[in-house]
């Protein structure tokens, strides 16, 4: 195929405006950082770099997975506690063991050594299935406040850049809390940057001043004030509301309360953990924690006073942070997984089983690691543990109980409605046959 020269420039003039249009598009969105909109309560990812040492230390708030060959029972994923410890459980028997500052390899060992006691030669194989990502909060005049995860390295404006700062945002005087150790005792201290001469320094000639950009480090807070303060302050509420609101106008007299407030975004959504409702309150370095039941109950503890620049926010309910418990119930749904939970108290608050309930022929769906594709049924004769003559189960959280509901028996017959239906019967054939005579 041949061009002329006339139709190469085009071509090539083209591609030119082609390529141009593209990079300012790619200009464009990097001076204008896309901003999330929505306010759910999962921690606001950032890119976070997903490969972890396979043979790194074990320290605490690490999930490692725990395979033992034919066994599944101790087989699953654990989370190592702030001691550095997991426990396991066989044959009805809970082992504390000890992993902290262990690789994987060395952990494998010490479970051996318990194991070996009901198990000869168990085969097991423990991997770091995740680790503990940094996460601050972020408050204030921001589309989404809440907590952000972030990497180990993410400065200030990469976090306000996510949040997405309002225009009413004043980012001359940010505030960063951050809990840090003095000579062994906790110390907490308050970094205020301007934020302002890294975005836009006050000349073409002045470079960013990254002094005002800090590295953001592990359970940060920061506090984003507004240029105008708005009556007698303001209040934010976000999460699984049904409204998310920022900037609400503070009401001193009578003073407001979380329940008011709550109800005025239009409550919580059907997902919202309501027995642990956070309060960001910046004069004091831990958020308030909350039950929002006792608090619509009226219980001054919990339905406390807002202050000006309180931060309520909701945090979405885990997908296994619940037991479900289905069939033959009196009560069956979901209930919140807040505390170790036995099969006997999962009954109990479920009121027990309907009349006429299989209640000898109990299972307990369990799905390792949260797979579908991994289920577990543990069989339950409920007659037996509700009498002391079987050990309660202990269930975990994402666990489903279940037990059939049953079918009511047929109604007995009355002996004398019986006679009584065949003396009438035996009466209308005497008549029938009497009638036929005439």
């Amino acid at each position: 195929m041949k061009f002329t020269g006339n139709a190469l420039l085009l071509s090539g003039l083209s591609l030119a405006l082609m390529f141009g249009a593209t990079g300012t598009r790619t200009a464009l969105a990097q001076d204008n950082p896309p901003t999330r909109t929505d306010t759910r309560t999962e921690p606001n990812p950032m890119p976070v770099e997903d490969t972890i040492d396979p043979n790194q230390p074990i320290k605490p708030q690490f999930q490692i997975s725990v395979s033992v060959v034919g066994e599944p029972d101790p087989s699953g994923t654990y989370t190592v506690d702030d001691g550095g410890n997991i426990t396991i459980k066989y044959a009805g028997v809970l082992s504390t063991i000890s992993v902290q500052n262990m690789t994987p390899k060395m952990a494998e060992g010490e479970i051996a050594k318990i194991l070996k006691m009901y198990i000869k030669n168990p085969q097991i194989t423990v991997k770091i299935a995740s680790i503990p990502r940094p996460t601050v909060f972020i408050g204030g005049a921001v589309k989404n406040p809440g907590p952000t995860i972030v990497t180990q390295d993410a400065t200030l404006f990469d976090v306000l850049s996510r949040a997405g700062y309002l225009e009413t945002a004043d980012l001359s005087k940010v505030r960063i809390v951050r809990k840090e150790k003095v000579n062994g005792e906790d110390k907490v201290r308050t970094i205020t940057a301007n934020i302002e001469e890294y975005i836009r320094p006050s000349s073409a000639s002045t470079v960013p001043d990254e002094s005002q950009n800090p590295i953001l480090k592990d359970k940060d807070r920061v506090i984003v004030p507004s240029k105008v303060s708005q009556g007698n302050g303001v209040i934010s509420v976000g999460g699984e509301v049904s409204k998310p609101q920022l900037n609400i106008p503070i009401r001193t007299s009578p003073a407001m309360t979380v329940r008011e407030v709550v109800n005025l975004v239009g409550g919580t959504t059907s997902v919202a953990n309501r027995k642990a409702i956070t309060i960001r309150r910046p004069s004091i370095e831990r958020p308030l924690v909350i039950d929002l039941d006792k608090a619509e109950q009226g219980d001054p503890v919990n339905n406390i006073e807002l202050r000006p620049d309180d931060v309520i926010y909701v945090e979405r309910l885990e997908n296994n942070a619940y037991i479900n418990v289905n069939g033959g119930f009196v009560k069956t749904g979901k209930f919140i997984y807040d505390k170790r939970t036995t099969l006997t108290q999962a009954v109990s608050e479920a009121g027990g089983p309907a009349p006429f309930a299989k209640i000898k022929d109990g299972q307990i769906y369990r799905h390792p690691d949260n797979d579908p594709k991994n289920s577990r049924v543990i069989p339950f004769n409920w007659e037996q543990i509700s009498k002391g003559k079987s050990p309660d189960v202990e269930l975990l959280p994402g666990d489903s109980v279940f037990i059939s509901p049953g079918v009511p028996p047929a109604p007995r017959a009355d002996v004398f409605s019986y006679l009584n239906g065949l003396s009438s019967l035996s009466f209308i054939y005497s008549n029938f046959t009497g009638a036929r005579r005439f």
